[in-house]
């Protein structure tokens, strides 16, 4: 396990991606912190159950409800999202994550047995965007627009 706390920002929206994030992300650290909101960002209500049910399946996982707050900026959410993880957070090094952003795991798992990552402030990465379609084969990531 390697010294870093990661932050998931979560909505039911991204439901279908969220199991898979978790288990790989909990073979890279002991601590990985869930933050959702009590309301999507459009106003309605999140599925709490279905949170509270995840919570239960994933009993290391830690988490943080962010209060729903009409704001007029549409990061405001996004934003405190990952500052209310970073605030509970175990080790002084976060990642944040959005619930249906995946990271090749033998790689990432790599890059941080290097500790490079230590020589810097702040990382940031390269990512390859999709739009909610991902396909795996042969071991790699492919994604599909």
């Amino acid at each position: 396990m390697h010294p870093i706390s990661i932050v998931i920002s979560y909505c039911s929206v991204d439901k279908r991606f969220i199991k898979k994030n978790i288990e790989n992300c909990l073979k890279l650290t002991d601590d990985v912190i869930l933050v959702f909101c009590t309301h999507l960002l459009n106003g309605d209500k999140e599925d709490l159950i279905d949170i509270v049910n995840l919570l239960k399946e994933y009993p290391s996982l830690r988490y943080e409800c962010v209060a729903f707050n009409r704001h007029e900026n549409s990061k405001y959410h996004h934003n405190m999202f990952r500052w209310q993880g970073k605030e509970i957070a175990k080790y002084d090094r976060v990642l944040f994550i959005d619930a249906d952003e995946f990271f090749n795991i033998d790689t990432f798992n790599k890059y941080l047995e290097e500790k490079s990552y230590l020589n810097y402030d702040v990382v940031c990465f390269k990512c390859y965007w999709y739009f909610r379609d991902v396909v795996k084969k042969k071991n790699h990531m492919i994604m599909w627009f």
